[in-house]
């Protein structure tokens, strides 16, 4: 209905705005129409809830045309046009905060006008703005190629080309850094979707154009470029970093343009928006966890440490007047326990979980403290804390949960850790909100808890399972079951060791 999109937009309108768009309405250059005016006058009684049943479209039609009889159609008419302007209204006011986007607009206007002399001057004054928000993650590459593209807009209408060639090469190399940079965001969330949600992509001209793109070859010829202006510098070795991170993300066994890529963004980052920087942080980060599976565990998760330790510290976890999410905090966690940074766990607990979301921060601090206990192998501690999460927040029960069987394990309290296996595999089968990516993960740490289990008695070659485990590429707890599964096989080596020894002395005597 036309009358519900209208009020959804006018509930975003604050008091001030809304003196503002009737100001608008009542012009005459923008409406003509007094019954317009006069619907606006009707709904305003209803700001900001417009939850009143009162509000129907007979009550508005009568309150507009009086005892005419109602007309759907009449009535349908005048509140497109009302729609209209209020979509316009929105427009309007949205250029108008944006004093970049009302130059563009005017000296367009100019050079079809064919006002050079205004049109020269007026780019030059837009082009020095622009240069004075050197930062990236803005709209700074953007702005640089609207200028370019009205230095050749002047250049071709105003016949003087050959003077502004520069200009136009200036603003095929921003072509190419927007490029390169919207191409590396686009890919790294497509795999995040991938990976998350099990999604597998058909073919596309993307993905053909990321497998034949020379990435190594373009960033030879960018080393290879010299030149005298800061900026211009800055902005190449900007384009170094999303070439490094294309040509490591795509290849897990990769190292050289990895570390390239960390020691460029921990030399450059200050020339980086928050926003920019982070989602940088989020791209070394996710080459960590792919080298770590494919390389060395403990150096990537000591390289993810460094970053997670750098992004604090220049709080890019935490958006203006947003709550750290709890996806990024459990990440952080568990980065810094699988070091056994306990000490730094602490200390980042205590002041970061004040960060998180009130309606689940007294659950998220439980289950921090239950993780620290366990480190600590304060195992009772551990289930004591684990005890008064409430699991009200549905995305920490499957870490919970998995927490809870490894404390069982570590207890030996064998009957109640297989009765949460069989009530663990129950709730990740059944939960939807669960990705596939994390099913997967939890029930091969199901798995090999059983086996674990089930060691005791029974000949079990958990030699064989270290490197079971060491070879699954997706799986949960790695560091704890490989741990487990070692302390099993020493004491499985040793058992043979004496065993032997045995027979050896009883064949003596």
């Amino acid at each position: 209905m036309i009358i519900k999109e209208i009020t959804e937009i006018l509930k975003t309108f604050d008091k001030s705005e809304l003196k503002k768009f009737e100001r608008f309405v009542s012009s005459n250059y923008f409406n003509t129409n007094e019954r317009v005016y006069k619907l606006l006058r009707v709904l305003k009684k209803f700001h900001p809830s417009f939850s009143n049943r009162k509000l129907t479209n007979h009550y508005i039609f009568r309150k507009i045309y009086g005892d005419r009889k109602f007309n759907d159609i009449t009535l349908r008419y005048l509140l497109s046009e009302f729609l209209k302007l209020t979509k316009q209204f929105i427009s309007i006011s949205a250029t108008q905060k944006n004093k970049h986007e009302m130059s563009k607009i005017f000296i367009e206007e100019m050079i079809f006008r064919k006002q050079f002399s205004q049109v020269r001057s007026n780019i030059v004054k837009l082009e020095k703005e622009v240069n004075k928000n050197f930062i990236i993650g803005t709209n700074y590459l953007h702005n640089k190629m609207d200028v370019s593209l009205l230095w050749h807009m002047y250049s071709f209408f105003s016949s003087t080309g050959f003077k502004q060639i520069h200009k136009n090469v200036e603003g095929g190399e921003f072509e190419v850094y927007n490029t390169i940079i919207d191409l590396c965001h686009i890919y790294q969330n497509l795999i995040a979707i991938k990976n998350s949600h099990n999604v597998e992509y058909e073919d596309n001209l993307l993905f053909a154009f990321i497998r034949n793109f020379d990435y190594k070859g373009m960033l030879d010829s960018v080393e290879k470029l010299k030149t005298d202006d800061k900026q211009r510098e800055k902005l190449l070795n900007v384009l170094k970093i999303y070439l490094c991170f294309m040509i490591t993300f795509t290849d897990e066994k990769e190292e050289i343009y990895f570390e390239k890529m960390k020691a460029l963004v921990f030399r450059f980052q200050d020339i980086f928006k928050t926003e920019e920087l982070r989602d940088i942080h989020t791209m070394l980060t996710n080459c960590c966890r792919f080298k770590a599976r494919a390389i060395d565990n403990e150096k990537y998760l000591r390289y993810s440490f460094e970053l997670i330790q750098n992004a604090l510290s220049k709080n890019l976890y935490l958006s203006l007047g947003q709550y750290m999410p709890f996806t990024t905090y459990i990440l952080i966690l568990n980065n810094a326990l699988a070091l056994k940074e306990i000490n730094w766990t602490e200390d980042f607990v205590n002041k970061y979980i004040k960060e998180i979301a009130p309606e689940i921060r007294e659950d998220v601090h439980s289950y921090s403290a239950a993780e620290i206990l366990f480190q600590k192998k304060q195992f009772e501690g551990a289930l004591e804390q684990l005890s008064k999460v409430k699991f009200d927040f549905e995305m920490i029960k499957p870490n919970v949960r998995s927490l809870t069987l490894m404390t069982y394990y570590e207890l030996e309290l064998i009957e109640a850790a297989y009765s949460l296996i069989d009530s663990f595999a129950h709730f990740i089968n059944s939960n939807k909100k669960i990705t596939p990516l994390q099913k997967e993960a939890d029930s091969n740490f199901i798995s090999f808890v059983k086996t674990l289990l089930k060691h005791k008695g029974k000949k079990v070659n958990l030699f064989k399972l270290v490197k079971e485990i060491e070879r699954c590429s997706n799986l949960s707890r790695r560091e704890w079951l490989l741990e487990k599964a070692e302390e099993v096989s020493e004491l499985q080596a040793r058992y043979f060791q004496n065993k032997g020894q045995r027979k050896r002395t009883s064949y003596r005597l």
